[in-house]
C-alpha cells in the first residue's frame, strides 16, 4: 500500500560492515503510495532512486497493511503479531483502548533507531509512529514532536538538512521521516483522481529537492 524506500538490508551493512563514520542512512515513508503511483512523473526523486540505487520488484505487505502497523514493522523489521501494534485502533486486554497512540511503549521490539542508538549511533525522527516518546527508557538524539499533519515536506526538508549540517559528532547516522504521499487525496477522491497524480508529482519534486540538497553537500556518496 506504500512505495518503501529503504531496505533494512541497507541499514545493517551501511553500520555494520561499513568503516566509513560519516555514512548516513535516511528512511523516508510516503503514505499512502500505491505500487504503481511513481509512473506517473518521470521528472524527479523517483527516477533517480531507481537509477543509481534499487527498486523492489514486488513487496508483500503487514496485516494489517494500514498505516500504524506498517510503519512499526519497517522501524522494527517484525510483524504486527510480534511488535504489537496490530492495527491503527485496537483494544488491548491488558493497556485497554489503542488508538493513534503517539506512545512507544505499546511497541515490544526495539525499533531501529533505539538499536542503533544503543551502539552508539545518533538517531533523528521526524514523524515515524512510535517516535515521539523515549522507548523504554531509551531516548532518540533527535526527534520531532507532537504529530502534526499540517507540517508540510519544506519543513521536514529543511529539518532533516539541518541535521545533516551539524558537525559529525553530532550529525545523526539514521533519520527517518514519515511524509504525506498520496494517502490522504486517494482516501477521498480515490486512487485514479487527478488530484492524487497531482500530488504524486509534488511529492516526487520535493523529494529531488532533498536529493539535490544532499548532493550539493557532497553527501550523497556516503547516504542511503
Amino acid at each position: 500500500m506504500r512505495l518503501l524506500l529503504f531496505f533494512s538490508f541497507f541499514f545493517i551493512n551501511s553500520f555494520a560492515w561499513s568503516e566509513v563514520e560519516d555514512n548516513v542512512v535516511i528512511v523516508l515513508s510516503l503514505d499512502g503510495m500505491r505500487h504503481d503511483y511513481p509512473l506517473r512523473t518521470d521528472s524527479g526523486g523517483f527516477n533517480i532512486m531507481e537509477e543509481e540505487g534499487l527498486k523492489a520488484a514486488q513487496l508483500v505487505p503487514v496485516y494489517q497493511s494500514s498505516t500504524y502497523p506498517a510503519h512499526v514493522s519497517m522501524a522494527t523489521g517484525v510483524s504486527p503479531a510480534k511488535h504489537g501494534i496490530l492495527h491503527n485502533g485496537f483494544f488491548d486486554k491488558k493497556k485497554g483502548s489503542y488508538s493513534y497512540s503517539p506512545d512507544a511503549s505499546w511497541i515490544e521490539v526495539a525499533p531501529l533507531w533505539i538499536l542503533a542508538e544503543q551502539q552508539g549511533i545518533k538517531t533523528a525522527t521526524y514523524f515515524w509512529v512510535g517516535s515521539e516518546t523515549d522507548w523504554n527508557g531509551h531516548k532518540i538524539s533527535y526527534t520531532k514532536a507532537p504529530f502534526n499533519t499540517r507540517i508540510s515536506e519544506k519543513e521536514k526538508i529543511s529539518q532533516i538538512l539541518s541535521w545533516l549540517d551539524l558537525p559529525e559528532q553530532q550529525r545523526p547516522r539514521l533519520i527517518m521521516s514519515w511524509w504525506h504521499g498520496a494517502d490522504s487525496k486517494a482516501h477521498k477522491l480515490g486512487p485514479d483522481h487527478n488530484s492524487v497524480t497531482t500530488q504524486i508529482k509534488k511529492q516526487d519534486k520535493l523529494l529531488l529537492s532533498l536529493i539535490e540538497e544532499i548532493n550539493n553537500r557532497g553527501l550523497w556518496d556516503k547516504t542511503t
